[in-house]
């Protein structure tokens, strides 16, 4: 009688701790779907932020050479003003 107390005592301890096992295991699946779904969205962020400063630093840059060329100013009238030489040269021969 002893015996079969202890050998159902053991079978109960058994279904519990499988029931445990499969707890814990259904919780790292769900966890480990989250971290990943939460690392994709992180490496698109990265990815975006990158390509923003990209975009940034070369918007930049064209803007640096696009201001680099000197423009003759214009008046209200739409006369041009006296320039140097040189610069007149230059928009002479750009066409402009």
């Amino acid at each position: 009688m002893l015996i079969s107390f202890f050998a159902a005592a053991e079978g109960e301890a058994e279904e519990k701790l499988r029931v445990l096992n499969n707890d814990l295991e259904t919780r790292v699946a769900k966890r480990t779907k989250d971290l990943e779904r939460i690392s994709r969205a992180l490496r698109e962020r990265e990815v975006l932020s990158v390509l923003g400063t990209a975009v940034a630093e070369i918007t930049h840059e064209i803007a640096n050479h696009v201001l680099a060329i000197p423009s003759p100013p214009i008046s209200l009238s739409g006369n041009f003003e006296r320039r140097s030489q040189p610069t007149m040269r230059v928009w002479k021969t750009c066409g402009r």
